[in-house]
């Protein structure tokens, strides 16, 4: 019997090209809970989720269905968490649901195969704090229910 040798072309592969700007429709792929408090530089900091979205409508996007959108800087600092808030609100979730389970590990089982709708912009090019410079990108400026 010979292994199994995969087929993969460059062709097939997927690009990180940027999808348009329009309200899509997107399902929680995964979302990622980066723990992290106290001091940094000398200023505090806090816990926040990075999520990968990926586009599941509506009928007019269709050739981007099955396209990633990432957002990495969802914060849970106490004032500052409206992302977050925008995002339970929109996949239904009870004002009273807890987002940390009783032993302290965030839920993230909430969000995974969720289902909403996103206004999705595109970001220019840009020089970041580090010096280097960064191709367009998407950013998700607001979460709506579906």
């Amino acid at each position: 019997m010979s292994p199994y040798v995969p087929s993969m072309r460059v062709g097939d592969l997927a690009t990180s090209s940027v999808v348009p700007e329009a309200t899509y429709e997107l399902r929680c792929k995964s979302v990622k809970y980066i723990p992290q408090e106290g001091m940094k530089d000398g200023k505090e900091v806090f816990p926040y989720c990075s999520f990968d979205w990926v586009v599941t409508g509506p009928d007019t996007a269709e050739e981007h269905v099955g396209r990633h959108v990432f957002d990495n800087g969802v914060t849970l600092k106490p004032g500052a968490n409206w992302k977050l808030h925008q995002i339970c609100a929109a996949l239904g979730l009870a004002p009273d649901e807890d987002l940390y389970t009783i032993t302290g590990e965030f839920r993230t089982d909430l969000f995974t195969d969720g289902q909403l709708s996103a206004v999705v912009v595109v970001e220019p090019p840009s020089k970041g704090k580090d010096g280097r410079d960064y191709p367009e990108r998407n950013t998700i400026k607001r979460y709506l229910s579906l």
